[in-house]
């Protein structure tokens, strides 16, 4: 079968250069074609002999999107790790020609009437990681803390508990806790976030709250090798079980999470283990092979 995709292909960690290179690992042929470099005829042209059409939107396309969406004779398809509903950027729901494919697949579970009002032909399917990065990295000096936290401090204004929640690992654990990335580690991807899993303890999560949806970070944490304290979310027990694969925690109940994150760190048996089922579990059944193999089934 033969892919044409569009989304921005440049870094080499983007969910389109690992979607790409699942769909190939499958046997597929990928078109991959860079967002911001073509206009919708050209987009058009280079799409006609495929068997469907794939959009992970990053900036937008130059020229009349939605012309090019309708000219297309094959099915065509979008893919996002993002939530939108509820959020500023909900807007774009209505605007965008990316929401007006004849497929739409988010990680979006909790707005399933939102998006039949809107005749949106919405599926959900959750985040993932990339397969062949699913692997248990080597232990780092640099890398050793108790607790860590991997992401950005500043977040959509929406959501206030990312900034409450790294200043309470500050405050509680000192030195013992770090932000990644950082002034020493401006940037930390591929093998280097497998060895940080690897090293360091305890991982603390993170997520926008909306029922039945979580961002790709416990895929990330879990496929790389990490052992994960994370939020509570409607849904996420129906693919990894708590207490065996990951632990929870409720959101801004910070007593309770320091609490377990502090059991977790004198029960280093107790941890391991629920890091190396975690890691299995994701390795085996969610990475974007497996959600691929989604797309492909949903759309014959």
């Amino acid at each position: 079968m033969k892919i044409a995709y569009l989304g921005n292909f440049r870094p080499t960690h983007s969910t389109e250069t690992h979607v790409a290179a699942s769909f190939e690992e499958l046997g597929h042929d990928v078109i991959r074609i860079q967002e911001d470099k073509y206009n919708s005829d050209e987009i058009l042209d280079m799409s006609r002999n495929a068997d469907f059409f794939l959009w992970t939107k990053t900036w937008g396309v130059i020229g009349d999107a939605m012309k090019m969406l309708k000219s297309l004779k094959i099915p065509t398809v979008s893919y996002h790790l993002d939530l939108y509903v509820g959020l500023e950027r909900q807007k774009d729901i209505d605007n965008s020609p990316f929401w007006k494919t004849d497929y739409v697949f988010t990680p979006d579970g909790g707005h399933d009437k939102f998006f039949k009002d809107r005749g949106i032909n919405h599926h959900f399917m959750k985040a993932g990681v990339y397969g062949k990065e699913c692997f248990i990295g080597d232990k780092r000096k640099e890398f050793e803390y108790d607790v860590i936290f991997v992401g950005s401090k500043s977040y959509h204004r929406e959501w206030t508990h990312r900034q409450n929640l790294i200043h309470f690992l500050e405050k509680t654990f000192g030195d013992s806790f770090r932000l990644f990335p950082n002034d020493d580690f401006k940037c930390v991807r591929g093998k280097d976030l497998n060895d940080l899993y690897a090293s360091a303890k305890v991982v603390v999560g993170d997520s926008l709250y909306s029922p039945y949806y979580w961002s790709d970070r416990i895929y990330e944490t879990t496929g790389r090798g990490g052992f994960i304290i994370h939020p509570i979310i409607a849904g996420l027990s129906d693919e990894f079980e708590y207490g065996e694969d990951i632990v929870g925690y409720r959101h801004t109940n910070f007593d309770r999470l320091e609490r377990v994150i502090n059991h977790y760190l004198k029960h280093e048996k107790e941890r391991e283990s629920i890091r190396i089922n975690g890691h299995e579990k994701t390795k085996n059944n969610y990475t974007y092979v497996h959600r691929c193999k989604q797309i492909l089934e949903t759309i014959k």
